[in-house]
């Protein structure tokens, strides 16, 4: 769901909100390689559990693989505290689960964990954290990352405002299939030399060739 698009004309001397909510687990997940701590079958069961929406097992298969650290399970307790779904919302434990797993290098969770640093949820709001928690995400491939990192080098947010900077993410996260980020891409563009442009889109382009190393 998103509740930003950028207008980087409209918009540079203003606040914003993140691009995107929060990412939620699917059963997708579950063939990214990163079931390493503890049982896969309990996983797959509370995965599958909260697809279906039955809370009450997903939390009870869930938590003990949490707290043995691993992050898909870390994830599905914090959506569910952040949701309120089948237990009481509350912000503070969706980023304590969410720091968890975004500590050990989860995508999901660094991205989600920038969102709530982006909007003052659960942690206080600031636009250091959730820059440093976007461009972890953005270097592993999180594509509403990728948009958000752009979106706060165009507005300065966290970080000096460079429009180059925020032209190379914004063409990463197009590539990656966000329309948005190609408009946005072209607005970043009017602030920039013809020069500028060439050098950004050559940049975007190795960053994805060499798997984000050196981005």
């Amino acid at each position: 769901m998103k509740n930003f698009i950028l207008l980087i004309a409209l918009t540079l001397t203003t606040a914003a909100c993140s691009q995107a909510g929060i990412n939620q687990i699917t059963t997708a997940d579950l063939d990214k390689g990163i079931i390493d701590k503890g049982s896969p079958a309990d996983l797959d069961k509370g995965v599958k559990a909260y697809e279906n929406r039955d809370y009450s097992t997903a939390l009870a298969e869930f938590y003990p693989l949490a707290k043995q650290g691993n992050t898909i399970a870390q994830n599905g307790i914090a959506n569910m505290y952040y949701y309120g779904e089948g237990i009481s919302q509350d912000y503070k434990q969706a980023a304590k689960w969410y720091k968890l797993a975004a500590e050990q290098g989860d995508a999901h969770a660094q991205y989600n964990l920038g969102v709530m640093y982006d909007e003052g949820l659960g942690v206080p709001q600031n636009y250091n954290q959730s820059f440093n928690w976007f461009y972890l995400s953005a270097r592993q491939g999180e594509v509403d990352a990728q948009y958000n990192l752009a979106r706060m080098f165009a507005l300065g947010l966290g970080t000096a405002q460079n429009f180059s900077n925020s032209y190379i993410w914004f063409k990463i996260a197009g590539d990656g299939g966000d329309k948005d980020a190609d408009r946005n891409r072209r607005n970043a563009a009017r602030f920039m030399t013809a020069a500028q442009i060439i050098e950004s889109r050559e940049l975007a382009i190795q960053c994805l060739a060499n798997n984000y190393k050196g981005c």
